[in-house]
């Protein structure tokens, strides 16, 4: 976890990064997520209430290409 903020309409956005596979998902459903590079990038955007609503995933490429 790397930083917590909040939107206009009072959602709350969660960044940072992970190197496994992470379940974004705050709920009982799962939005799992696989790692490409060492340490990859994601952002999480939940309602006001905590619940899942969206997220974004990015490779971290230099790491990436490096490995193969």
């Amino acid at each position: 976890l790397t930083k917590v903020n909040t939107d206009n309409q009072g959602n709350v956005l969660i960044s940072g990064i992970y190197g496994v596979a992470a379940d974004l998902d705050t709920g009982p459903t799962t939005q799992t997520v696989s790692n490409y590079g060492n340490f990859d990038f994601f952002l999480v955007k939940l309602d006001c209430n905590g619940s899942f609503l969206s997220h974004i995933q990015q490779c971290n490429h230099l790491y990436a290409l490096y490995r193969q």
